[in-house]
């Protein structure tokens, strides 16, 4: 999986295994995750809220698998289509989470998704292979 490893393939990896594994955060504690996307304690603690959150970690995992495995099989024009949905999710959690107040968090949020989407539109993955 790793033989031909470019720093073109950095983003593709970063996001995959970051979404993999933080998708799984909600499933051991959802108040914490949801404190971590920059949500506050007043919704972090409502138990209401555990439930979507989980579901939201369980896609959020969904996608990072769908990069590390397009990534292990050598379809790199696929990683680069996953990655363009991103700016999707990042305007989202943004835009939820400056409601929220947590200016930083959101602000973060937002411009990681559109870089990780410009990686994707640029076809940095698949580029030059």
């Amino acid at each position: 999986m790793f033989e031909n490893l470019t720093i073109r393939d950095v983003p593709a990896l970063i996001a995959g295994f970051t979404l993999t594994l933080g998708g799984f955060t909600p499933f051991i504690s959802a108040s914490w995750s949801m404190l971590e996307i920059g949500f506050s304690p007043r919704v972090a603690s409502s138990p209401a809220a555990a439930l979507p959150m989980i579901i939201f970690g369980s896609r959020t995992t969904m996608v990072g698998a769908l990069i590390v495995i397009f990534y292990s099989q050598g379809k790199f024009d696929a990683v680069d289509t996953v990655l363009l949905t991103t700016p999707y999710t990042g305007l989202v959690e943004g835009y939820l989470v400056w409601k929220e107040g947590r200016r930083g968090k959101a602000v973060f949020r937002a411009v990681t998704g559109f870089l990780f989407g410009a990686c994707g539109m640029a076809g940095l993955t698949a580029a030059n292979r």
